[in-house]
């Protein structure tokens, strides 16, 4: 068997619970499965492009014709956009004997061209995350001054953040979650771009560089 599955809703247990049933079911009783994870790396809060490239040749290592091998993503969620499309290819065509398992707490999280390639389990949650009110005007308001290239707006937000990382990497997240969500709804190429941008922005806010011009650079 090969296949890409999405194991979305619930919590950490019971997603972990749904994966450890399903390859008990789908690897056969004496079958002991290399299993292979991608988590965050210590002291970020996203898995990265890089995080998968070096994972996935993993994948195509010999092991015995009966030992399947599965990938796990527990924190799927975490993916960067360019760790979800450095993904497609392989969820697209898994290698032989291999099961690759995204578990993440609300499938919102991840982009449809991820899904579309996924069987998907849903267990019983509460509903998917979602911005406050209040959050989601001011992100939507952001995400505008970033597409327009308003500089006076952005450089006066910078300032706002200068001094407050943690601040400031709050908002980063409160934007992808907004982007990400009308990336979903219109699959539009500009708002790929912006999400990339943000993504790399977090990056760099992470690694402690400057934080004004950092913020600065978004709306330039």
């Amino acid at each position: 068997m090969s296949i890409g599955l999405i194991i979305g809703g619930g919590n950490p247990e019971s997603r972990q619970k749904a994966a450890e049933d399903f390859l008990e079911k789908n690897t056969g009783e004496n079958a002991v499965p290399l299993v292979i994870e991608i988590n965050p790396e210590e002291g970020k809060n996203e898995i990265g492009i890089g995080d998968v490239r070096k994972t996935l040749p993993l994948l195509s290592l010999k092991t015995d014709q009966h030992q399947p091998k599965v990938l796990r993503i527990k924190e799927a969620g975490k993916l960067s956009l360019a760790a979800q499309n450095a993904l497609l290819k392989t969820l697209e065509e898994p290698p032989d004997n291999t099961i690759i398992i995204l578990e993440v707490p609300a499938t919102d999280l991840l982009l449809p061209t991820v899904l579309s390639r996924c069987q998907i389990i849903s267990l019983p949650s509460g509903p998917a995350p979602v911005l406050p009110e209040n959050e989601k005007k001011n992100a939507g308001r952001i995400l505008s001054w970033i597409a327009e290239k308003n500089i006076p707006a952005g450089f006066k937000l910078a300032e706002e953040f200068s001094k407050d990382r943690a601040k400031a990497l709050r908002l980063i997240d409160q934007l992808i979650l907004a982007a990400g969500q009308n990336l979903r709804q219109t699959s539009n190429l500009e708002t790929v771009e912006t999400i990339r941008r943000l993504q790399q922005t977090k990056t760099y806010l992470s690694a402690n560089t400057n934080i004004r011009l950092t913020w600065e650079n978004l709306f330039i």
